[in-house]
C-alpha cells in the first residue's frame, strides 16, 4: 500500500510540473489580455433568450447591439427557434438574464418552474400577424364551425397562433374545436400548416405570417379572423429573472432605456426598418413589410400610462397588462389548460415588475410621452342598409341574460350576465357589435317579435349607458321566435323550450 501511495504522489508531481507552466502561462495572457482590451470596460454581457419573430428584430439589430457597446454592455442571444418550455428552464437554470415571450406561453410554461422572472416591459402586439384562415367551399364564417360537419384544422402546438384558435374557441363557443381532439392536426411550424391547407388536406389552418399572406392569395380560402381584431390577446413581453432584477438594477434600466431609443430611431426611419427586416427574415422588402404591419410595437410611453398605470393629470389610471394576464389566465382555464388561476395568490401583480418603466419615464416630461399614446377606434353611424351589409364575423358564446318575466327589464342576474360579456366585447374593439332578441315560438308572433326586440334595445342601452361603448357601434334587432335553436339529444322539451328566449352577441365587420 505504501509503495501505490508513493507512486500516485510521484505521477502528480510529473503531471504538476508538466501542466503547471501551461496553466499560469494561460492565466497570464488572460490577464494580459483584460488589462490591454476593451474587455476591462464591459459592465456586464447581458444574455437573452429569443426567437426568430420580426417583432424581437430590435433585439437582434447591429443599432440595438451598438448602443449596448457604447455604454459598456455585451449582448449574448440565445435563439432556441421558439420552445418556450426550454427558454423557462433557462431562465430558471440562471443561463439567461432575461427573456422574451407571449403572455400565455409565459403562463403556461411558467408555473412549473415557479415563475422564475417578472415582466418588465410590453414589447408588441400582434395586429394581424396570426390569422385562422378556412376553405371558401367549406367554411365561410365562424359560426359555420358550429354546424356539426366534421372538419379538420391544422396549427402549431404551443404557439401564439394555438393560443388564438383557444380564444376563437371560448369566446365564440366552438366546443367541437376545444373538446374534441378529432378535429386537430398538430404540425411543426406555420409552413407545414399552409402546406397542409393548400394541399387541401384540411378544412382550416391558423397561420401566421408570411404565411398567412400567401393563403390569403388563393381565392380558394378566406380569413375568418385575425389577431388585429383581437386586443390584449397576442402580447409579447420581456421577462427578467429575479436574481437579475435585484442584482443588477443599472443594467436592466440601460438596457430598456437603449431598447425604447432604437425602437423611436426606426419608428422615424420606416424605411430603414423595411430593409433590415427585409434582411433579418431573408424575405422579399414586400414581405418585411406585411411583417412589419402586423406588429405594433409598444414604446416607452405607450408601456407607461397604458400598460403599467403611470399616472397622467385628469387621466384614470390604465393597467392593461393586468388585463391582458387576466384574461388570458380565464381563456386558459376555460379551455381546460388550467382547472385554477396558476399565478401566486391567483393575482397578476405577482408576474410583474413596473419599477423599470416608471423610473425611465420618470426622464421624460409626462405630458410629451403620453401624446401619441393610443385611442379607441370612432364608429361613424350607419342606416338599416348599411347594417344589413355588413359581413358577420360570428356568434358569441352564449351566456343567459335573464329579464323580469314578461317584460324587458333586466334582472339583477341579467346584469351580472351582461358584465361578463363586457370584457370579451371590449376585446374585439375593431367590431361592430350586433344584439339580437330572441322568444321561444309560443304565443302571438308579433307580440314576441316586439318583445325581443325591447329586451334587446334594453341589453344595448346597458352598455352603452355603463360601459362607454359607442352607440354607433351597436345595434338591437328583435326577430321573435324566427331563429329557434336546435333541440340537443336527450333534451327535454321544457328545457329546450327554456333556452329559446334569449339575447345573443355577434360582431360585424365593416366592408366599407
Amino acid at each position: 500500500m505504501r509503495e501505490l501511495r508513493g507512486a500516485f504522489f510521484l505521477f502528480a508531481a510529473i503531471v504538476l510540473v508538466s501542466v503547471g507552466p501551461y496553466q499560469y502561462r494561460g492565466y497570464k495572457i488572460e490577464k494580459e489580455r483584460g488589462a490591454a482590451s476593451s474587455l476591462t470596460q464591459t459592465k456586464a454581457t447581458i444574455r437573452l433568450g429569443i426567437d426568430p419573430y420580426a417583432g424581437y428584430f430590435i433585439f437582434r439589430s447591429k443599432a440595438f447591439r451598438d448602443r449596448l457597446l457604447g455604454e459598456g454592455y455585451g449582448l449574448s442571444l440565445a435563439d432556441d427557434g421558439g420552445d418556450y418550455k426550454r427558454r423557462v428552464e433557462a431562465l430558471s437554470r440562471g443561463e439567461i438574464d432575461l427573456a422574451v415571450f407571449t403572455v400565455d406561453s409565459f403562463l403556461l410554461n411558467g408555473r412549473d418552474r415557479d415563475y422564475p422572472g417578472s415582466i418588465v416591459a410590453v414589447l408588441s402586439e400582434s395586429k394581424g400577424s396570426d390569422a385562422l384562415v378556412g376553405r371558401v367551399d367549406s367554411v365561410a364564417g365562424i359560426d359555420d364551425l358550429k354546424d356539426g360537419t366534421p372538419r379538420k384544422i391544422v396549427f402549431t402546438g404551443d404557439s401564439p397562433s394555438h393560443h388564438l384558435l383557444k380564444a376563437i374557441s371560448v369566446d365564440f363557443g366552438l366546443e367541437e374545436l376545444s373538446g374534441n381532439r378529432s378535429w386537430q392536426r398538430l404540425v411543426g411550424g406555420s409552413e407545414e400548416a399552409l402546406e397542409e391547407l393548400m394541399s387541401e388536406r384540411v378544412e382550416l389552418a391558423v397561420l401566421w405570417e408570411p404565411d398567412l399572406s400567401v393563403a390569403l392569395k388563393d381565392d380558394r380560402f378566406v380569413k375568418l379572423i385575425g389577431s388585429e381584431s383581437a386586443a390584449g390577446l397576442i402580447v409579447d413581453v420581456l421577462v427578467a429573472r429575479h436574481d437579475f432584477i435585484q442584482s443588477e438594477p443599472e443594467a436592466l434600466s440601460d438596457f430598456l432605456g437603449l431598447y425604447y431609443s432604437v425602437l423611436d430611431d426606426y419608428r422615424s426611419n420606416p424605411l430603414d426598418l423595411v430593409e433590415q427586416i427585409a434582411l433579418d427574415a431573408n424575405v422579399s422588402e414586400d414581405s418585411a413589410r406585411t411583417l412589419i404591419d402586423g406588429v405594433e410595437w409598444k414604446g416607452l410611453s405607450e408601456n407607461a400610462f397604458l400598460w403599467f398605470g403611470a399616472l397622467q393629470d385628469g387621466a384614470s389610471p390604465m393597467y392593461r397588462l393586468y388585463d391582458s394576464i387576466e384574461r388570458t389566465v380565464g381563456v386558459l382555464i376555460e379551455f381546460g389548460d388550467f382547472s385554477t388561476s396558476p399565478l401566486p395568490r391567483g393575482d397578476p401583480r405577482s408576474v410583474i415588475y413596473d419599477t423599470v418603466i416608471l423610473d425611465l419615464l420618470g426622464g421624460q416630461s409626462r405630458n410629451r410621452a403620453m401624446a401619441g399614446a393610443g385611442s379607441s377606434r370612432d364608429f361613424r353611424p350607419l342606416n338599416a342598409e348599411q347594417w344589413n351589409s355588413l359581413q358577420s364575423v360570428g356568434t358569441l358564446k352564449l351566456r343567459p341574460i335573464s329579464f323580469q318575466s314578461g317584460t324587458a327589464g333586466l334582472s339583477p342576474e341579467g346584469v351580472s350576465s351582461i358584465e361578463e360579456m363586457v370584457d370579451i366585447l371590449q376585446n374585439y374593439p375593431d367590431f361592430r357589435i350586433l344584439v339580437a332578441g330572441h322568444t321561444s315560438a309560443r304565443g302571438d308572433a308579433e307580440a314576441n317579435r316586439q318583445l325581443s326586440e325591447e329586451r334587446a334595445r334594453s341589453v344595448a342601452k346597458y352598455l352603452v349607458d355603463h360601459y362607454a361603448i359607442d352607440e354607433d357601434r351597436v345595434r338591437a334587432v328583435g326577430v321573435g321566435g324566427e331563429q329557434p335553436l336546435r333541440r340537443l339529444a336527450g333534451e327535454s322539451y321544457r328545457a329546450h323550450q327554456n333556452r329559446l328566449s334569449r339575447v345573443e352577441f355577434s360582431f360585424l365587420r365593416d366592408t366599407y
